[in-house]
């Protein structure tokens, strides 16, 4: 999925991707892996980008981490510009 801003408002808290189209299954030891293949005028200088969807949810989680970090965090809203884009594509078990 193609997600293109063209104004952030006022959003607040951690980055998701909210709708997808069926519930991940429920299975507390499993989390799918997303793939952001591009991203575009963020604020922060990102070097990774992925995103994960967690048990009996319907959306990805974004996490990223920086040229000065080895270790993934949350994407915050402060990240995001009125014009980020993003390329993000997920593969996911749905619950039945």
């Amino acid at each position: 999925a193609r997600v293109t801003l063209s104004t952030k408002g006022t959003i607040t808290g951690n980055v998701v991707v909210k709708g997808l189209p069926f519930t991940a299954e429920n299975v507390s030891a499993i989390l799918y892996a997303a793939e952001v293949g591009y991203w575009a005028n963020m604020t922060t200088a990102v070097v990774t980008l992925r995103g994960f969807v967690r048990p009996n949810t319907t959306q990805i989680e974004l996490f990223r981490a920086t040229g000065a970090t080895v270790t993934l965090t949350n994407v915050a809203t402060g990240d995001l510009a009125d014009t980020t884009d993003l390329v993000v594509s997920v593969t996911y078990r749905a619950d039945a």
